[in-house]
């Protein structure tokens, strides 16, 4: 909340869109993640991989894109949400294991109504509904970080036929962190100024609530697991479930934070007589050590297909809320150059979202979004993943 509390909103969004890049080529879900028990049989190869989403339930992306804040639709509900995750890797494959360098974030918010239409009309400096009190709640968690994992893929078909399980473990070190919750009101007292008075428990990288001189960031240090498994009944039937950040910490240390009060017991005014959010702030600014706990993503995947059509539908948990997606692909393949050649359509109905994509071999790549249109789409995705076998 820089100019304004509805800047840190946009801020906070905006960092899950920095890398709209995605990881496998079995799932076009941008949600879900690399199953390692598709490693069992691989041979030796190298990969690169890329994955990432950026969605809200409220806005549309489109100031995001080009800054207009004006003309883009509103829709809010009780509970409004922005999510955003991405991840690239590269590495080698060898019999069964998979050894990768990588990056990846995630960002998760949630703010009520109330904050989002106070913070809008503030944002657009539009007349305020004088005496009317307005009820904050924004709620943001999110880090990013650099690093290595290792994965192997095994197959259990003595015990069970046509199952495979594999494991992924994963050293993290920490290059950003946004989490902290706001609580409040907000009341005008004026069609162009408000009283305020916020609660602040914030750990940040950088502080995009308000101004704060010369902070360090801190360092983290963190680790996750992964665990999946793969069951193929016969040439039509296969069905897959991939827990991710199994135990997900990122240990941080001497990170910014903020447990204070913003109030507006100073008030400052622009040209046009409309109040600038300068906050008082009143509590502690220090650094401390603090652990960040990531949060668990469960992947659930089921694929059924008839001769070349393939239906696929699957759903990703994160962090409890479900995100379900659907796929039909068509799969043909090559005698001649001894390749398999597909595309795939698929569709997302918490966002009205739609993705398309085609395969060759090794090399896949898919694209979503809730609509052709920038002013109007509320989701982005991309996919891409790429393998050279040797």
């Amino acid at each position: 909340m820089r100019a304004a509390p509805w800047a840190a909103l946009i801020s906070w969004v905006s960092l899950s869109f920095c890398l709209l890049l995605p990881s496998s080529a079995r799932a076009q879900n941008p949600l879900s993640g690399f199953n390692p028990a598709t490693l069992a049989g691989e041979t030796r190869g190298v990969f690169l991989e890329a994955r990432a989403f950026c969605a809200e339930n409220t806005l549309t992306l489109q100031p995001l894109l080009i800054g207009d804040q004006k003309k883009r639709p509103f829709r809010p509900g009780s509970s409004n949400t922005a999510d955003g995750a991405w991840k690239t890797a590269s590495g080698l494959i060898w019999h069964g294991w998979k050894f990768a360098a990588l990056y990846r974030g995630e960002i998760y918010l949630k703010a009520n109504r109330d904050t989002l239409e106070i913070l809008r009309l503030i944002d657009q400096k539009k007349n305020l509904p004088v005496g009317r009190e307005y009820k904050i709640d924004i709620q943001a968690r999110g880090f990013s970080a650099f690093g290595v994992e290792v994965s192997k893929g095994m197959k259990f078909n003595i015990l069970v036929p046509g199952l495979t399980a594999g494991f992924t473990a994963r050293y993290l070190q920490g290059e950003m962190i946004q989490e902290g919750k706001i609580e409040g009101r907000i009341i005008p007292v004026s069609k162009k100024s408000y009283n305020f008075d916020l609660s602040i428990d914030y750990v940040y990288d950088d502080n995009l609530v308000y101004d704060r001189l010369e902070t360090i960031p801190g360092t983290g240090t963190g680790y996750s697991f992964d665990f999946g498994l793969q069951y193929v009944m016969n040439t039509w039937f296969r069905g897959e479930i991939l827990c991710r950040d199994i135990g997900g910490r990122m240990f941080w240390k001497d990170v910014p934070y903020t447990d204070a009060n913003a109030s507006s017991k100073n008030r400052e005014y622009d040209s046009q007589g409309y109040q600038i959010y300068r906050p008082t702030i009143r509590g502690y600014e220090s650094y401390k050590d603090y652990v960040q706990k990531i949060p668990l993503k469960t992947d659930i995947l089921i694929s059924c297909q008839a001769g070349p059509f393939a239906l696929t539908p699957s759903v990703s948990f994160i962090d409890s809320r479900p995100f379900p997606w659907i796929d039909l692909s068509y799969r043909r393949v090559s005698h001649r150059r001894g390749k398999n050649f597909s595309l795939h359509t698929g569709y997302n109905p918490d966002y009205r979202a739609y993705s398309l994509g085609v395969a060759y071999g090794k090399v896949s790549l898919t694209i979503s979004g809730s609509d052709t249109d920038i002013n109007t789409t509320q989701f982005l995705g991309l996919m891409l993943s790429l393998q050279y076998p040797w």
